[in-house]
């Protein structure tokens, strides 16, 4: 009995953690065009800088 809820508790800690780990977004914090950071991006040729 105490073997069958070891495996039942461990099992939902996995699924519950595997869960999380999908569900992860992470956020953009870096500009695609000059590698910065989001936060303070500086202007570029054709285009403002970006804040986010």
């Amino acid at each position: 009995m105490t073997m069958l809820l070891f495996v039942a508790v461990v099992a939902a800690l996995l699924l519950g953690f595997l869960s999380g780990l999908l569900s992860f977004k992470v956020k953009n914090r870096w500009c695609p065009q000059c590698g910065g950071s989001t936060l303070v991006c500086p202007p570029i040729e054709g285009g403002g800088g970006q804040r986010v």
